[in-house]
């Protein structure tokens, strides 16, 4: 299932237990259970960065049932809205331009554009969230 990188120079640091993918959760009792992932932390002995080397099949991540739609949730809204108030009022009051790698359905970028008027950008891998942000 996963891709393993071997590298010589790292060395596990945290063995955690096989996870099941935060988007592959049993949608009813009766599913079977979904693959678990590794997740064990390495440490690279050179240089100190510290990243995990199971990569999962990005399909198995980011496949066309993908479930996690921020815009979808009143509280993580209004989390987006209150961070946009939060930059703009104690960093950079204007923005021209916002880019957001990892942007799932890209109500953060809605916000900021409400508020600051800026262009935005969304990268996500996954197409459904895409087609949603497509939609602001």
């Amino acid at each position: 299932f996963p891709v393993t990188i071997t590298y010589h120079d790292l060395k596990l640091v945290v063995n955690f237990p096989p996870t099941v993918s935060g988007n592959r959760l049993k949608k009813s009792p009766d599913a079977p259970d979904p693959e678990l992932v590794p997740i064990d932390l390495y440490q690279c002995q050179q240089c100190g960065h510290v990243q995990v080397i199971h990569v999962p099949p990005p399909n198995s991540l980011y496949g066309e049932d993908y479930p996690f739609m921020p815009g979808n949730n009143p509280v993580l809204i209004k989390h987006f809205e209150e961070t946009v108030k939060d930059f703009t009022q104690n960093f950079i009051s204007e923005v021209k331009f916002a880019l957001e790698i990892g942007s799932n359905d890209g109500i953060f970028l809605e916000k900021m554009r409400d508020v600051t008027g800026c262009r935005v950008l969304g990268v996500d891998p996954s197409l459904p969230p895409v087609e949603m942000a497509r939609k602001y």
